[in-house]
């Protein structure tokens, strides 16, 4: 129970895989795919909190 009121059963569950960046120098990875097309990933579950500092950074990067 939860404040006294009791939980909903649970009906589906996810599991699933953060991709982690391998260099321990660097939060993210980041690569040119393409023209234009940037490849950014790995911050290993901590992308909703680390996200405005990894996109401005790869805005600063790309000179915007």
């Amino acid at each position: 129970a939860f404040l006294g009121r009791p939980l909903p059963r649970v009906r589906h569950r996810w599991a699933g895989v953060y991709a982690q960046c391998t260099d321990t120098s660097r939060v993210v990875h980041r690569q040119q795919v393409r023209d234009g097309v940037w490849l950014i990933t790995g911050p290993g579950g901590r992308g909703m909190t680390c996200s405005p500092a990894i996109a401005e950074t790869t805005a600063d990067q790309l000179g915007w």
